[in-house]
């Protein structure tokens, strides 16, 4: 009210601050339940801005809707609908139909039809808002940076997460029974909703607050209606096509399959251009862009100082100017020639297979009005029967990754902790409040029974195990058991779904075939042909850690066994931080087997160097064996840090304090142990590191297999729909189409052994998916 009177005495009663004045007390009012105070304000600023701005200004738009709003939730739908139409009607003629505000009319009328138990035609609004965003996402991703384009996913989910829901509450099967309606079909008057999606400023307030849903529901109410809100352009989701004809679930699996990872095919479909010559006045560029991330990954492991932050902010920023630049004159990068049907995709499948795609969302309660705990939804798509697509609601999410990390915990014997955006699990296991034979704290066993029943369970129904047999291609083998893709999402990336068990006797793997993807659009990427030919195998392993300048062979450490027999094991032995890492036994022997099959000369010891893997080599087979490394950076740097130190209690890697996650997965090559400690290594060995970062900018489009035989490279940030962003994530942006790594330490011996086995069936033409 002060602010109100302050306005009108200092701007007098008709200006258009006084009618965003009207505006915000009227949202305060509808807040409070205070509907008719509301209502008079709300006319009254419709009124006024009528009045000075004309009948044709994005800010009458905003007033219709405001008011439709405020119907809205009192049951007024009659009077809602036709408001909900002229502001929608009225942003189309002012701000054309591919604008931000276009589609949040479209999802107010999906609300308000919903709100009617009119849910089909909510469904369909739905959808017309979400093709809407599609056209927003491709300019976006055309003119924008990496950082910018995963920023934008992350932070407008909104309409995907509210899609999804209303399609698995009330298309799932078994379908939830529609709401019940009061007199003459109307629900009773409501409280304001608890995100408000009546305002249409809230989607805004969802881009500028970071994307957290508790800031969009708090900021909601503060927002001043109609003043500078109109600055979303880079807001809103995606949707890829949606087939004629389809089922509600089909239409659902085709958005998520055109949703997920698109930040990893923009990146992805970038390198792929360039490399491919298609644009070749734009290498320089790329080359340029290339080397900025050098100086980056340099300034992130240079000794501390007050320069170091404005330094790697100034890097970065030019780094994304010159990604800017790429995306504006690469058209690819608006992926408009990766739509995916979910018939497309049925029918590519090889026979006898199935996929299973997961995604995890922000579930909204339509009943009750609000938004609940996160679940994971999974559809689940037999080969070439896509209208027996069906889809699966697992519940809370939090309760499933709860049980996933102390399955972690359990079957790895090394603590993890899940970086996601949201939270940091817990890395102790849970007693889950139930009875064990003797000792409390359940084993691995227990927990992966929990969580078969709540993971695995609901899908075994879609995947029946068939009796007849599929000829593998190029194999002499027959396979009997299905094949299952599974594209994981959120914490699901951290689990091998081979080892959950069935029973005390059988695990998941005794019964199908299991290969894992990003999201089901992989099943295409073999199709992309390429017209070059890939160089000769190329097998690094065993590198020399303590290689230093002027040194040709470093001392070894000694014994492969323990005094008690004990096999050492592959450790990320940056936690070891007395001794540095230790020699990578026993994967000279494997990369001399290899070696052999494929008739090349492996790198090993001082020659297995990060020079080895350039831009301009893509082996046809890749070989590494060494340690893989992912960590979590400080967010201050240690003090008093010391290089050239007689021992690693401060290194390089403490100094990091850049949090972008390819920093920070590793794999170690010769020369490490030296350069940690602030030692000189060779110039070709760079930094004796391989960073996440620096595989990205490879070229293995014609790369057929990549093998890492290093510890913990399948893990790193998780990121809702995005993926793992780590090594895992730079090797399918720089093209290999086949990737074995692993999600935690492994003894060497065994590893050793398990990967000589696997080359030894790829000898016999045996698929990679059946050679493990």
């Amino acid at each position: 009210m002060r602010n109100l009177g302050l306005r009108k005495k200092l701007l007098g009663d008709e200006h258009p601050d006084v009618a965003t004045s009207f505006n915000n007390l009227a949202g305060l009012y509808y807040s409070q339940g205070r509907y008719t105070e509301a209502e008079t304000l709300y006319k009254d600023a419709l009124a006024l801005i009528k009045k000075l701005l004309g009948d044709e200004h994005p800010d009458v738009a905003t007033s219709f809707n405001n008011l439709a709003g405020l119907y809205r939730s009192q049951g007024r739908y009659t009077e809602a609908e036709p408001l909900y139409k002229d502001a929608l009607a009225l942003r189309k003629k002012l701000l054309g139909d591919e604008h931000p505000d276009v589609a949040t009319s479209f999802n107010n009328l999906a609300l308000l039809y919903y709100s009617q138990g009119k849910v089909e035609t909510a469904l369909t609004y739905f959808l017309h808002s979400l093709a809407v965003e599609e056209k927003i996402i491709q300019r976006v991703f055309t003119s924008s940076s990496e950082r910018q384009r995963i920023q934008h996913i992350n932070q407008n989910r909104f309409t995907l997460d509210t899609y999804l829901s209303l399609v698995t509450t009330y298309f799932n099967d078994p379908p939830q029974p529609p709401l019940e309606r009061g007199e003459n079909g109307e629900k009773t008057p409501q409280p304001p909703l608890e995100k408000g999606e009546n305002i249409e400023e809230n989607d805004q307030a969802y881009l500028l607050l970071g994307g957290t849903k508790e800031g969009y529901n708090h900021q909601a109410s503060s927002l001043e209606t109609g003043e500078n809100v109109e600055e979303n352009d880079q807001a809103s989701p995606l949707l890829r096509g949606t087939g004629g004809g389809s089922s509600p679930i089909e239409t659902a699996l085709t958005t998520v399959l055109n949703r997920k990872c698109l930040t990893l095919a923009a990146q992805a479909t970038q390198n792929f251009a360039v490399y491919r010559g298609n644009y070749s006045h734009l290498l320089p560029t790329f080359q340029e862009l290339q080397q900025v991330s050098k100086e980056i990954i340099d300034a992130s492991y240079s000794p501390y100082s007050p320069e170091y932050k404005p330094r790697l902010t100034k890097l970065q920023n030019r780094y994304d100017d010159i990604e800017r630049k790429l995306a504006k004159q690469i058209p690819e990068m608006a992926l408009k020639e990766q739509k995916v049907t979910c018939e497309k995709l049925a029918n590519a499948l090889p026979d006898n297979s199935f996929l299973v795609e997961f995604i995890y969302i922000d579930y909204r309660d339509f009943d009750q009005n609000k938004w609940t705990e996160p679940r994971y939804l999974a559809f689940v798509l037999p080969a070439g029967q896509p209208d027996k697509v069906t889809m699966i609601d697992f519940g809370n999410a939090n309760e499933i990754n709860t049980l996933l990390i102390d399955f972690y915990i359990q079957i790895s014997h090394c603590p993890i902790e899940v970086y996601t955006p949201e939270k940091t699990p817990h890395q102790t296991v849970t007693t889950y409040g139930i009875g064990f034979d003797e000792d409390p704290t359940p084993t691995h066993q227990d927990i992966g029974l929990l969580l078969s029943e709540k993971l695995w369970k609901p899908i075994h129904h879609c995947v029946e195990v068939k009796s007849q047999k599929s000829k593998v291609k190029n194999s002499p083998e027959t396979d009997t058991k299905p094949r299952l893709f599974i594209a994981a999402d959120h914490a699901l990336n951290l689990i091998p779904f081979e080892v959950l068990p069935l029973d005390k006797t059988q695990k998941l793997r005794d019964l199908y075939s299991i290969s894992y993807l990003t999201t089901g659009r992989d099943i295409l990427r073999k199709q992309i042909k390429t017209n070059r030919t890939p160089s000769e195998p190329l097998i690094i392993a065993d590198p020399d850690y303590n290689l230093e300048v002027g040194s040709m062979k470093s001392e070894i450490y000694s014994s492969f066994m323990t005094n008690s027999g004990e096999l050492n094991t592959f450790l990320s032995t940056l936690d070891d931080s007395e001794k540095g890492l230790k020699r990578a036994e026993g994967t000279d022997i494997l990369a001399k087997e290899v070696a052999t099959y494929y008739n090349v000369t492996p790198y090993l010891d001082e020659n297995a160097l990060t020079s080895h893997l350039t831009p301009k080599t893509c082996p046809r087979v890749l070989l590494i064996g060494t340690h893989g490394v992912f960590f979590s950076p400080p967010k201050e740097p240690p003090s008093n840090l010391q290089l050239h130190t007689s021992d690693f209690t401060q290194d390089r890697f403490q100094q990091n304090i850049n949090p972008d996650p390819m920093l920070t997965s590793v794999l170690a090559f010769a020369g490490a142990n030296t350069w940690r400690k602030g030692g000189q290594i060779p110039n070709e060995a760079g930094t004796g590191h391989l960073l996440a970062k620096d595989v990205a900018g490879l070229d293995l489009w014609e790369n057929d297999l990549t093998v890492l035989c290093a510890c913990q490279t399948g893990i790193g940030n998780v990121n809702a729909g995005e993926g793992i962003f780590g090594l895992r994530r730079a090797f399918v942006v720089a093209g290999t189409k086949t990737l074995l790594m692993s999600l935690w330490s492994v003894p060497a011996h065994a590893t050793v052994l398990l990967l000589t086995l696997f080359f030894d069936n790829r000898k016999a033409r045996i698929s990679p998916h059946l050679a493990l």
